[in-house]
């Protein structure tokens, strides 16, 4: 099944991480936040936005990203 997720409650100009980590952050039980499930669930995200159009946005990137959302 197609799943989607809508969050009304920001709306900021940021980066793509962001919204990930707060979705990770505020959903995800403490045991589905390991390093290893987390890494996995980002490369998946990276290789949507790649897919669907997005250009010049290393996994890397994604990754510091990622971290800085998380300050």
């Amino acid at each position: 099944p197609l799943v989607m997720v809508v969050d009304w409650q920001t709306f900021v100009k940021g980066p793509p991480s962001y919204d990930m980590a707060i979705l990770f952050y505020t959903s995800l039980e403490k045991e589905e936040r390991t390093k290893e499930k987390i890494m996995k669930y980002l490369k998946f995200y990276h290789s949507i936005l790649l897919k669907n159009g997005m250009k010049n946005y290393s996994f890397e990137e994604l990754v510091h990203e990622f971290h800085i959302s998380l300050m």
